[in-house]
Parts: structure tokens; sequence; C-alpha cells
């Protein structure tokens, strides 16, 4: 058996390389931009893929613009393109009357890519199914990659730990040293310690958010305007964090500002979804999304035709 130790420990040798070859392949997949997640967290506010809002439609940008090189340096600085006197930097800033385009330095021309990608997409026509509109791109889920990463992980470690064990006694025979005997799996005191955590960590978690104790349960004020999780945050994916910024440091999620609302409402202003999902409150009683809207309108004291903001909401503050 001796002999053969060279061979193993060469064999091993390949097969960790093999590995760390094939989990770095499965991160880089997984590491790529989400073009989506970038236009929601830094463009939506502005801008529509598909049509004018407070700045220009995005779907066909790369080709408006100069180069690519000139759109990599007008998203992280415009001001310094508007600065430099580049020609098409100041028609585009006296066209948007003469508002300059928030910088984003932490973008890379990766990311940026990943944007134009998303934005260049074709427009959804109708819902294929509950929950995803047509032609969207599809939203990046890796819950798959890291279960396989996970699996692999645990092979990796069963395998060397057997390996480890056989060279272990082969050395030890070799030198005229006793072996120590395999401890039972639910008899180690590693495995036991592991467990307890375990247990301990998930009763806690189940504590304080698993289990309600009737403080909140079913706790749903009526809102003044009516709103649709299902469509803002189901169909049309917006991330929950753009509206309830607080969630993530709060034990509160907190409910939006009108300005919030605004943001993506001053250029939709009208519900085409009420064939295919029809808007209904807790009483099952139906709702009308224009009027929704308009209503929205009114608290924040916008002018749809005219597209401005009305004097400080003369109807409610006088």
């Amino acid at each position: 058996m001796l002999s053969y130790l060279p061979r193993m420990a060469k064999d091993c040798k390949g097969f960790i390389l093999l590995f760390i070859f094939i989990t770095l392949q499965a991160l880089n997949v997984s590491a790529a931009p989400d073009g989506k997640a970038l236009f929601q967290a830094n463009c939506a506010s502005c801008h529509n893929p598909y049509k004018d809002a407070t700045g220009p439609k995005l779907n066909g940008v790369d080709g408006r613009v100069p180069s690519k090189e000139w759109l990599y340096k007008w998203v992280r600085n415009s001001a310094a393109v508007i600065e430099s006197g580049d020609k098409y930097a100041v028609e585009i800033y006296n066209k948007w009357n003469k508002t300059a385009m928030t910088s984003f330095p932490n973008l890379s021309n990766e990311d940026i890519d990943a944007i134009i990608t998303y934005v260049n997409q074709p427009p959804p026509t109708a819902p294929k199914a509950e929950g995803q509109a047509a032609g969207a791109p599809q939203s990046s889920d890796n819950t798959l990659l890291y279960v396989i990463l996970t699996i692999i992980l645990l092979i990796a470690v069963f395998i060397l730990t057997q390996v480890n064990k056989v060279l272990s006694r082969s050395a030890n025979a070799q030198k005229g040293l006793p072996s120590p005997k395999d401890v039972p799996f639910l008899r180690n005191k590693v495995v036991i310690a592991l467990i307890a955590i375990i247990l301990i960590v998930g009763f806690g978690i189940w504590l304080t958010k698993g289990s309600e104790f009737g403080r909140q349960k079913n706790y749903m004020p009526k809102q003044p305007i009516f709103y649709s999780h299902k469509v803002h945050a189901g169909i049309n994916q917006i991330n929950c964090l753009y509206c309830h910024a607080g969630a993530e440091k709060s034990r509160h999620a907190m409910i939006p500002s009108t300005n919030v609302c605004m943001n993506c409402h001053k250029q939709i202003n009208e519900y085409t979804g009420a064939e295919t999902h029809p808007l209904v409150d807790l009483e099952g009683n139906k709702v009308d999304g224009n009027k929704e809207i308009k209503k929205l309108y009114e608290y924040a004291g916008w002018d749809a035709e005219k597209k401005t903001t009305n004097a400080m909401l003369r109807k409610y503050f006088g």
C-alpha cells in the first residue's frame, strides 16, 4: 500500500486543482453584473427605457451618443464632459432644461454595459403569466448555483478527509506508530457542538422573526391611495428597498413618501393591466387603477398635462 502513496498524493493534487478551476468558473458566472438591478438602483428615478421622463429614454442610447467611451465618461461625470465644451453634451444639457445628470463614478464599464443591454431589450407587450411580463428580462436567481457549489464543497471536504485519513494511517504504519480509532459521527464532539449551535440559532431566529406572538398579525391599515404589492413588487419586480429604504436597518419598513411614488409615476400615468391583473381591495371590491394614479397626482400636486408641479398643493394647504 505504501507504494501507492505518491500516486495517491498526485491524484489528490489534481483533483484539488480541478475543483478550484470549476469553482472559479462558477463564481465568475455568478459575478456578472445584473443590468436590471443596476438600472433600478441608479437610473429608474429619472429614466424610463422606452419613453422620455425626467431624463431621456435609454432604449438605444448607445446608438445615439458619439461613442461608448463618451458614454462611460458621461455616466461617471456629465458635468466634466459639459465643461469640456463637448458639442453633443452641451446640446443634451440645454435640451433638458440645463439640468445636469447625477454622476455615478462607482459604475464600471461592465456595469454600464449591463445597463445598456437591459434597456435595449424590446418593450414588454402583454403579461405571459402571473408575476412576469412578456418581453421583460428575466431576473437573475443564483440559488441553484449556490446549492451546486455547496454540494461540490461538501463532496470535496468528504473526499479530502478520507484521503487524509488514509495517508495518515499509512504514514503511521510506516513509522510503526498506532493510528487513532475513528469516532462515530454522532459521538464526535465537534459535530455535537455544531448541531447544538445550529439548533440554538434556529430557535432564536424563529422566536424573534417567525413567531409574531399576535402583536402585528394581519395588521394592514387602509391607505388613502390603493397600492398593490402584487403589481409593483410582483409583476414589475421593483426592489422592495426602493420604496422601503429603512427595511434593512429598522424593525419597520416605513411607508414611502409621495415623492418616491412620483419618481416613476411622472411617466407612468395609467394602469394598463386591468384586464389581465384586475385590482381588488381587501373586501373584494374592484379598484380603478387609473383613478388611484389621478388621486396620487392630486396629493403630489402634479399636473400630468403640463408635467409640472402645482403651486404647493393649494387645495390642502390654502
